[in-house]
């Protein structure tokens, strides 16, 4: 747990949390042991538990209120099954956690040590640990760890949990279909990167890949001006400040990418190699960059210093450094002689990027920052903190432009993932993008949320394309755009656009699992039948969690014939992945036709609110061309965002000549 039961607060104001999860009152399988300086750690921990529906406990979102904090603790150690105690450089002074591990021992429940760095641990904590599991993330960090922790714990448990189909929702994950995706922060996966240590837990042949060993990219060749901002560091006293560090990082990635002739990595793969001892030569490789910036932040009060250096991954050669000390109220305007400063040393043109509102309310910005932080948490509870957050700041300082921005990236991530009504939903995501232009008319992000609206909502492909060509016009570089401009192209139909504009983003973002899976979707409609294989299977090495990235997979399987094989993918597909329709094809492609049948009953059953779209390609594929269009119909009447993968959707290939699928795709605007 944290050392105290509040939220940590920057001197001179306190920004409320928004409303906490609700409490847990059933029995945990884990209870969660960390300092809150490791709460980021902890938290995706907890995450990757939970999704393989292993029950965990973990303060402060489980007390509930008005419990006296130290009983809520007392209670969840004596209740829970096994105690998973983060160590760290923070957690090794924390009496908190020396408390915390007692109490477990004292009720003899396993003990796993999950160590962040090689602090030497004090005496009590190294007694209470001297026999537990260990797993050491200190070394170097690997993808594959992930299965390995869970297996470890299904091992301690006694092998008897099996995920159950609910148990991502219980947490609030994303877990939609991935049509349903748009603009994935890595950090769902980004800092569960462990190293088992040697002799202690070893991992199956199954593993994925790690951080270290490249994972095959198709990117274009690496250009020498190209550069990735990883996350800086939080050198501030209480080490409290991590959200400001990585928010600065991603500002100053935005920043950089507004220098002509530059590549810039995005801040969500840079990121997933935050808080790891890692070899520059194998980030320079996985991000397809010469150049990468490592820094650190010290924020104190109303200032802050900032350190930053600039690295050639090749030999680590350090090209450029400097030191800054500011007021956080200049800190945008900071951001642009960092920028301009990298610039210069890589022999750049420099155009002038001080900013036309060089400054920005202090409290306004750390709001904004907090927004962002929580935004990378990518769930319900997240989006729902980071809507309070910007708010919040576009009250303080009603002219930052960014966070009316990052507001609406909001609105539309949880209208498209079914978090709040779609139409209320939708609404507010035109009214969001029509006021931030309105502020902005420059502001690429208003044009590309407009752009998505369309495609996902209105289906109003003229204004998608007027609103697109808007955003790439003002910035051709930002993934964000061109990842909007590519959902767009495979809407309509233009398969090979669509596939051209996804590999432009990967080679911005190289290790965004979402764009790997959904360039997949164009090479199927092209009949690049092992390239779509191959770029699903890099999704899953960079994110074996993916959610629906077996289905997508097992149905490439099936386009090439492969029954048998599509048949594992989808068993091995979560519940909420879509695995009972993609059991329902596979089954009828073997002949199983009653159990295709049951399985089709079940998801029918259970999604037919939510997932019409998902029940009409069922019965596309298995030649039902009558129910496949009532439930075409039926997401429409629903307004199913997945409509706009229509054209682009393999199982429901057959009903291309059957004269109401024409009727249907006239009535979408869409061509025939």
């Amino acid at each position: 747990m944290p050392e105290d039961g509040t939220k940590e607060q920057t001197p001179g104001y306190a920004p409320g949390p928004p409303s906490a999860a609700p409490a847990r009152t059933a029995t945990a399988d884990v209870f969660i042991s960390y300092a809150s300086a490791d709460k980021t750690a902890a938290d995706s921990i907890c995450a990757a538990l939970e999704h393989a529906g292993i029950t965990c406990w973990i303060a402060p979102r489980d007390v509930t209120p008005g419990v006296f904090y130290a009983d809520a603790i007392v209670e969840a150690i004596n209740s829970s099954r096994i105690l998973i105690v983060v160590l760290s450089v923070n957690s090794a002074g924390s009496q908190h956690v020396l408390r915390e591990v007692e109490r477990a021992s004292s009720k003899r429940r396993p003990l796993v040590a999950f160590r962040l760095d090689t602090t030497p641990l004090p005496t009590g904590l190294e007694y209470f640990l001297s026999a537990s599991h260990w797993l050491d993330a200190s070394a170097s960090p690997i993808d594959r760890a992930l299965p390995g922790l869970v297996d470890a714990v299904h091992r301690l448990l006694g092998g008897s949990q099996q995920p159950p189909a609910d148990a991502a929702a219980n947490r609030g994950r994303a877990q939609k279909s991935h049509r349903k995706l748009l603009w994935s922060g890595a950090a769902l996966a980004a800092v569960l990167l462990l190293s088992l240590l040697a002799g202690k837990l070893w991992l199956s042949s199954r593993s994925k890949p790690e951080i270290g060993a490249p994972v095959a990219s198709t990117a274009p060749t690496i250009s020498e001006k190209s550069i990735a901002v990883l996350p800086f560091a939080d050198m501030s006293e209480k080490h409290d400040q991590e959200y400001f560090a990585n928010g600065l990082s991603e500002e100053l990635t935005d920043v950089l990418g507004k220098l002509p002739g530059l590549r810039v990595t995005s801040h969500g793969s840079a990121f997933r190699f935050k808080g790891q001892s890692v070899d520059l030569g194998a980030v320079g490789a996985q991000l397809g960059t010469v150049h990468i910036v490592q820094g650190s932040v010290r924020r104190s009060g109303d200032t802050v210093r900032i350190t930053a250096q600039l690295i050639r991954t090749s030999d680590g050669a350090h090209e450029w450094s400097g030191t800054y000390d500011r007021r956080v109220s200049d800190v945008l305007q900071l951001q642009s002689e960092i920028a301009m400063s990298l610039g210069r040393a890589l022999e750049l043109s420099i155009p002038n990027l001080s900013k036309k509102r060089a400054t920005v309310v202090p409290e306004a910005y750390d709001f904004y920052l907090r927004g962002l932080h929580s935004v990378d948490k990518y769930s319900r509870d997240g989006f729902e903190e980071a809507d309070s957050y910007f708010q919040r700041a576009i009250e303080l300082d009603p002219g930052f432009i960014r966070s009316y921005e990052e507001l609406a990236g909001t609105h539309l991530r949880q209208a498209a993932y079914g978090f709040v009504p779609v139409m209320t939903g939708f609404a507010q995501v035109r009214d969001d993008a029509t006021r931030l232009l309105q502020l902005d008319p420059k502001s690429s992000w208003g044009h590309a949320i407009l752009c998505r609206y369309h495609v996902s909502y209105s289906w109003n492909w003229s204004e998608a394309g007027r609103e697109c060509a808007d955003a790439l016009a003002l910035a051709p570089h930002d993934w964000v755009v061109l990842f909007e401009a590519a959902e767009l192209a495979l809407a309509v139909g233009e398969s090979e656009n669509a596939a051209r504009l996804f590999r432009e983003v990967l080679a911005i973002d190289p290790l965004n699992a979402d764009t790997h899976v959904e360039i997949s979707l164009p090479l199927l409609q092209l009949g690049r039948l092992r390239e779509a294989e191959a770029a699903v299977r890099r999704g899953l090495a960079i994110t074996p969690t993916y959610a629906e990235a077996h289905y997508v997979l097992g149905t490439i399987l099936m386009a090439e014939g492969r029954f048998e094989d599509a048949l594992r993918e989808f068993e091995l597909e979560a519940p909420e992945g879509g695995q009972q329709a993609g059991l329902a094809m596979g089954y009828h492609a073997l002949g199983r036709d009653a159990e295709s049948k049951a399985a089709l009953a079940r998801f029918t059953r259970e999604h037919s609110d939510d997932e019409a779209f998902n029940v009409a390609e069922v019965y596309g594929y298995l030649g039902d061309p009558d129910h496949a269009l009532q439930w075409l119909e039926r997401a429409y009447r629903q307004k199913d965002v997945a409509l706009q993968y229509l054209k682009s959707d393999w199982p429901l290939r057959r009903l291309e000549h059957d004269a109401r699928y024409k009727a249907f795709l006239r009535m979408m605007n869409l061509p025939e």
